[in-house]
């Protein structure tokens, strides 16, 4: 960048909602590109592969929501009940808890993916007539 960016520009990286939920993992520099070309040419978003992991954290959300209420911080933290199981069961339930942790955040990151394809901030271009789409360098869990 040969000059400073406005507060506009840096509001607009800030907040950047694929950078917000899982941390900017790309540079001002790729943001404003990505920007510019957005504006200026055409390229094809791959709806299939957003609609699909849209639909994915939908799915894995409402099975969260229907079936694991019980897994809560408050339960573990707060009630006495919890403390009067038994190791192994406590054991049980602390696993169930940390793996449902890392399904939410997970969860997130894909949700974030997803916005990074449809603003087009992880393309790279065309090859042989087919559009492009690297989100690893960009989305690391």
């Amino acid at each position: 960048m040969k000059e400073p960016p406005s507060t506009i520009q840096v509001m607009a990286y800030v907040f950047f909602i694929g950078g917000y939920f899982c941390g900017p993992q790309f540079s001002l520099k790729h943001f404003e590109r990505s920007l510019q070309r957005n504006r200026s040419s055409d390229f094809r978003i791959p709806i299939t592969n957003v609609l699909t992991k849209i639909t994915l954290i939908v799915v894995l959300l409402l099975v969260i929501l229907a079936n694991h209420s019980h897994l809560t911080t408050t339960y573990v933290v707060e009630t006495t009940e919890f403390l009067e199981m038994t190791y192994a069961k406590r054991f049980c339930y602390w696993t169930l808890w940390g793996h449902m942790v890392v399904v939410k955040y997970s969860l997130v990151w894909t949700l974030a993916e997803g916005v990074v394809i449809l603003s087009g901030i992880g393309f790279n271009g065309k090859s042989e007539g087919t559009y492009l789409f690297t989100l690893r360098r960009y989305i690391l869990i």
